[in-house]
């Protein structure tokens, strides 16, 4: 069979395609996969780095005004489905599968003109917008959350079926990660990340807490994903920090993070769906900061229904500051009763 899977934007609308795409390879593996992305995403680093060969389309969200780069963003879309034909017709996919971003509409749309079967997932609580465009054209709407089907009216055929995870987050035990990261017994591992595009309040916020606790702890490690855009800055400004001291460091991006993720005793990060998918499949002790600046506000509603469960802790950003993290931090590293509760209910 020849899969072709289509999303971008974020991490959150890789990482199911991948865990996907490798459940593919595992029941048939003479299965070829093609995946497509936005051109310029940093996100899709996470498919090459897998190997999967990927094809990319220049293609930008599209804004509810009128303003002369909304009208440039829509001629861009047009002429991406011309690209998105061709790349259908070349690799002649039995099955087109999306999950999410504004890549998957002119693929989808074109599968469907084509006669080609198609698939979205959607690994929200809220619908996207582009996934409700695409919602009633689409062979199949997999959904991640109960309840959230309320949103795709006309829709005839949806399934309930969670977020899909890679197989290597099930792999590894706590001690097994942190045996092949270098994690020492003793050490206290801190884990933080600014989600797949960085943020530059979160970036803040934790190298405060770099410089007040954790670089003074001689047995804490301390790993920040900064983001790609970020870390040209960061690495000027703080040098050391992003060569590694004191078992503290920034990286602009982290690869193996289903290992990291295993191996931390406090994980610090964005609520985004594909994040608490892979925190709860590790049973992580997270400090979860929702961003504020995504639709319907999903990552906020993500956090409370876990932090209403005791299943993490929920610092909201309008909230972060270098002190209030600090405390945070503090507070759930030296209670360890604490740790395994949300270990346990996440």
């Amino acid at each position: 069979m020849n899969i072709l899977f289509c999303g971008g934007g974020t991490a959150g609308h890789i990482m199911p395609a991948i865990a996907i795409a490798e459940s593919f390879k595992k029941h048939d593996r003479n299965t070829k996969l093609l995946f497509v992305g936005r051109e310029g995403g940093s996100e899709n680093r996470a498919i090459t780095n897998k190997g999967y060969p990927l094809k990319t389309l220049r293609i930008s969200g599209i804004e509810r005004r009128l303003t002369v780069r909304n009208i440039k963003n829509i001629f861009t879309a047009l002429h991406s489905l011309k690209e998105a034909e061709k790349i259908i017709k070349v690799f002649s996919p039995d099955a087109v599968i999306g999950t999410g971003g504004y890549v998957s509409w002119p693929i989808i749309t074109k599968a469907h003109k084509l006669g080609i079967p198609t698939a979205i997932h959607e690994s929200n609580a809220s619908a996207g917008l582009v996934t409700k465009l695409l919602s009633k054209k689409c062979d199949i709407l997999f959904l991640n959350m109960q309840g959230s089907e309320n949103e795709y009216k006309g829709c005839k055929n949806i399934k309930i079926v969670g977020n899909p995870v890679r197989e290597e987050f099930g792999r590894l035990t706590y001690r097994s990660a942190r045996e092949k990261i270098g994690i020492r017994d003793g050490e206290f591992f801190i884990l933080s990340l600014g989600g797949s595009g960085g943020s530059e309040k979160i970036n803040d916020a934790v190298i405060a807490l770099m410089k007040k606790h954790t670089l003074k702890g001689p047995k804490i490690k301390h790993i920040h994903s900064c983001g790609i855009k970020y870390f040209d800055e960061i690495k000027t400004k703080y040098p050391s920090l992003a060569r590694g001291i004191n078992g503290c460091v920034i990286k602009p991006y982290i690869d193996d993070i289903e290992k990291m993720l295993s191996a931390a005793d406090i994980v610090i990060a964005r609520s985004g769906a594909m994040t608490l998918s892979e925190l709860a499949a590790v049973g992580a002790a997270a400090i979860l900061i929702p961003s504020p600046n995504v639709t319907n506000n999903h990552q906020y509603k993500n956090a409370r229904l876990l932090a209403d469960s005791e299943a993490c802790i929920l610092l909201e950003e309008k909230d972060l500051s270098e002190g209030a993290l600090l405390d945070t931090v503090l507070s759930l590293e030296k209670n360890d009763s604490e740790r395994i509760k949300l270990r346990q209910n996440i």
